[in-house]
């Protein structure tokens, strides 16, 4: 894990005319490679690529970045991480080529010369990379296709800029930093940016599953993508389900590849089932795994104290166990630091933050999550809401405007413990994209305009397209599951979890790895998840049985959070603390009127 910045100059340059902005960015992003930094130049001064190191996967400096290749002299930088490579490490080796290290970027760096840029259509892992074509003077740049791993691209009147966060981005020079109507409207709709937008006119996220290709003159063209989807889309029309053993086999050959490392790996573990079975499929694979859980004084036993079941859990499995607890003080003086830590707005991640902070501070560098286990198997209620909001109140669609109407007419009753949603349901119930709206939505469109600028919320609803880009989400698949499933996977966990597990995370030197969301295992998947009807958490029963008790699976359901809420009351100095959360987060984005609140 770590953090890369290119710049691929337009036209010709002198050598060395921008190595001082790139390492600038570059150090902008020294929390996500506290291990070493790294520069290197093309010999004409058109490219140059700079790293961040967090070393995880071959400690030595044979593991260093930017990588360059011996035989072609194209050079690489790359984020995240590969978990396929060892079949990969062997083909190369036996068409005679000679890796120094141990590696996956050594591995990826001969395999782009043997393959070129085709190897990232099968790549099993999360990542971010960018690759100078030395012999074709091209930057080949990918992007894994849950899009995990964070990269953003900037066109400036010198050249293209790439980097893995946004706000050192912002900082390079050139770089556009107006308003981007798109990007404000998307963070009140959701309560996070999606993408490809920024809140940057200047700065866009380059798409998931990805493959570009960018020459000097300033052409970006896309070589292919990886649709993270097209599986479920393929499975439709009925091959042959898995059974229970064959689904939880699948899960447990994803953790296990998830844990290769050459540092100890730790395991985010809850009272939930989750984190339970990712924890469990750990200690069957290996016989050193740590798990960490965070608890917090205020719920100390109440039914929201996770940490009793936690630590049964992991006496039960006999993992290394760390408990860390959180108390109100200890947050008062850390609220600057986390705001200066988000990359992106968002309403989420701060409990992350915590439990990636005491983690890192317990020694750990990588930690696996129970991340994507409510997508898979339906664990959120949008899983039921959201098909029947779709299929409800289909006929006022029928009656132009009345569905508008009716919205005017309620929305005075709203309010006194009445969400505004309530308001909006005849106008957006009876589709796919109103439905999912109203279920994940913080404000809704007829809200907005009481929040942005008349001429920003109109540029921006129509950049974003809300409508289209919701409703070809669900097209093509099978059934109701697939389409909630793809609805929260490539929207809510793509550009709030996954995005918040990544600046958490790495604000700390902590790479957090998740299993569960894993594009090889969604295939393995994808004709049991679109089946009739569709797996549950019960299916993961197989992992568990044994040393685990059954109840896991039929007690109460709880959310993992930190208890901000309750530490920000309305007392002297919780004022104080409200009012420094709530000016940070409107330095972004005007306000946060509901960022702690639930809608």
């Amino acid at each position: 894990m770590c953090g890369l910045v290119a710049f691929l100059r337009l036209g010709s340059g002198a050598p060395g005319a921008d190595r001082e902005a790139v390492v600038a960015v570059r150090d902008r992003m020294r929390a996500r490679g506290p291990d070493g930094a790294g520069l290197w130049q093309d010999a004409t001064g058109a490219v140059t690529l700079g790293h961040r190191r967090l070393a995880i996967r071959d400690l030595a400096e044979t593991g260093a970045q930017p990588m360059v290749d011996p035989v072609t002299g194209s050079a690489l930088v790359f984020n995240g991480e590969l978990y396929d490579v060892e079949g990969l490490r062997a083909t190369l080796s036996d068409r005679g080529a000679s890796l120094r290290g141990t590696s996956d970027t050594e591995v990826l760096l001969h395999a782009l010369r043997e393959h070129g840029p085709d190897v990232f259509r099968e790549l099993r892992g999360m990542y971010a990379a960018v690759m100078w074509d030395a012999s074709r003077r091209r930057l080949v740049v990918a992007r894994d296709p849950y899009a995990i791993k964070p990269l953003y691209l900037a066109r400036t009147p010198k050249g293209i800029w790439l980097a893995s966060q946004v706000r050192a981005l912002a900082k390079a020079p050139g770089v556009r930093t107006g308003p981007e109507a798109a990007g404000h409207v998307g963070y009140f709709a959701f309560g996070h940016v999606p993408d490809p937008w920024t809140l940057y006119e200047g700065i866009e996220a380059v798409p998931a599953g990805a493959c570009l290709e960018m020459d000097d003159s300033g052409r970006v063209r896309t070589l292919h993508s990886r649709d993270v989807l097209q599986p479920l889309r393929e499975a439709h029309g009925g091959a042959a389900h898995l059974g229970a053993e064959g689904l939880a086999a699948c899960v447990r050959g994803s953790v296990q590849a998830h844990l290769v490392a050459d540092v100890p790996v730790g395991v985010f573990l809850s009272a939930g089932i989750d984190s339970s079975v990712v924890a469990t499929a750990a200690a069957q694979a290996s016989t050193d795994v740590r798990t960490f859980t965070m608890g917090f004084g205020l719920y100390r036993g109440t039914a929201d104290d996770e940490v009793p079941g936690a630590e049964a859990t992991a006496t039960a499995l006999g993992t290394r166990h760390t408990t860390a607890w959180l108390e109100r003080e200890d947050v008062a003086g850390v609220l600057d630091q986390l705001l200066d830590d988000m990359d992106q707005p968002t309403l989420d991640g701060v409990n992350t933050w915590f439990v990636s902070r005491a983690a890192a501070a317990s020694g750990l560098k990588v930690a696996l999550s129970g991340l994507g286990g409510d997508e898979l198997f339906g664990g959120y209620p949008s899983f039921g809401s959201v098909p029947r909001a779709a299929r409800s109140l289909r006929l006022l669609r029928k009656i132009p405007g009345l569905g508008r109407g009716l919205r005017l007419l309620l929305t005075p009753f709203t309010g006194r413990g009445r969400s505004p949603k309530w308001a909006a349901v005849p106008e957006l119930a009876g589709t796919w994209w109103g439905a999912y709206l109203l279920r994940r939505g913080l404000f809704m469109p007829h809200e907005l305009r009481e929040l942005l600028a008349p001429d920003m919320l109109r540029l921006g609803w129509e950049r974003l397209d809300l409508p289209a880009r919701l409703d070809a989400t669900v097209a093509g698949l099978a059934s109701d599951h697939a389409r909630v499933l793809a609805l929260e996977s490539t929207w809510y966990m793509r550009h709030q979890l996954l995005r918040d597990a990544d600046w958490a995370g790495m604000a700390h030197g902590l790479e957090i790895r998740v299993p569960l969301v894993d594009a090889t295992l969604l295939q393995q998947l994808a004709p049991r998840l679109v089946a009739t009807p569709p797996p549950s958490k019960q299916a993961l029963r197989p992992i568990t049985s044994g040393p685990l008790p059954d109840d896991l699976f039929t007690r109460r359901k709880t959310g993992f959070r930190v208890p901000l809420r309750e530490w920000l009351a309305p007392v002297e100095d919780g004022a104080a603390m409200r009012g420094k959360l709530g000016h940070g987060l409107r330095g972004w984005a005007r306000t946060v009127h509901g960022a702690l609140t639930d809608r």
